[in-house]
């Protein structure tokens, strides 16, 4: 009787586990997908594919046996990777790709470190945690930048049963397809090795941004109906609607009440369009978009 206590403990926690797991896969790629979204294209270096990246990795790394990629290979998802490239076309493209990048990256380090300066023990620290983290999931991000992760997964969730325990994510009937199919989103998105000013920093989340364009538009919805008020008394707008332009032509009979109310209309339009023009700067530091005419604002190199 505690034995099949103990073991329907175990299971629930697996289960929890799991659970886990695939929603940290489903936060990141939400978060990714909003991303896409503000963006045209994302970063390669950006901190939002490390953090989908790492759930990724959790998940493939969860049941994984220990000697299903080999005798004397520790238990890692790039070893996996190896392993199945015998008979995934995919997964033998992307270590094609890494080994490739990995000699082009010895051959002009030997070619180069005689021109180099000598750096701080400061500078060097932090350049080898900045390549401890990349080259961590390194086999990831380049499946995920050429649109080859969802295929590598799905491969491993049909054959999880060679390399996977049965209480691992992959190889949940229900689960596993499920991880498989999040990644097509991520692998669709464009990416860039381009850097600009924004390209470590996110932009803010999809609730802020509906918040943003709530509080803009109310100060234009004000605006608007402050400028119908004055467009009625007016007796030169035709039919009494608000006019889509100021008509700055005077006419030698006017007033100088007409001149005012027209000073007045043109200071609130100008107050308007600068109010749009903001409410389209999403952040202090990312790119500027006119959503009107699609036109993309890059700093100056």
């Amino acid at each position: 009787m505690t034995e099949s206590n103990e073991t329907n403990d175990n299971i629930d926690e697996q289960d929890q586990l799991r659970q886990k797991l695939l929603w940290n896969v489903k936060r990141e790629v939400k978060q990714m997908m909003e991303e896409a979204v503000t963006k045209k294209c994302i970063h390669e270096e950006n901190c939002s594919i490390t953090t989908f990246s790492s759930a990724v990795e959790a998940c493939l790394l969860h049941g994984l046996k220990r000697r299903a990629v080999g005798l004397f290979k520790t238990s890692t998802t790039m070893a996996l990777l190896q392993k199945i490239a015998k008979s995934c076309p995919s997964a033998a493209e992307i270590v094609k790709i890494i080994d490739n990048d990995s000699r082009l990256n010895e051959e002009s380090t030997n070619i180069f470190s005689f021109s180099k300066k000598r750096s701080t023990a400061e500078d060097n620290q932090r350049r080898s945690m900045r390549s401890a983290i990349y080259n961590r999931f390194l086999w990831i991000r380049t499946a995920l930048i050429h649109r080859q992760l969802h295929k590598i997964v799905e491969y491993i969730v049909n054959n999880s049963s060679k390399y996977y325990e049965s209480y691992a994510l992959v190889s949940n009937c229900v689960q596993g397809p499920i991880l498989a199919s999040l990644l097509v989103g991520p692998c669709a998105l464009e990416f860039t090795g381009v850097k600009t000013s924004d390209h470590l920093w996110t932009d803010p989340h999809a609730n802020e941004l509906v918040q943003r364009h709530r509080m803009h538009s109310g100060n234009r919805t004000s605006t608007n109906a402050t400028s119908m008020m004055i467009n009625v008394n007016d007796s030169h707008s035709p039919k009494f609607r608000p006019r889509l332009q100021i008509n700055l032509k005077r006419h030698a009979s006017s007033s100088s009440e007409d001149t005012q109310r027209n000073n007045r209309s043109l200071s609130m339009a100008t107050n308007s369009a600068k109010d749009y023009v903001e409410s389209l700067h999403q952040n202090a530091k990312s790119q500027l978009i006119y959503g009107k005419n699609n036109v993309l604002v890059q700093p100056v190199k």
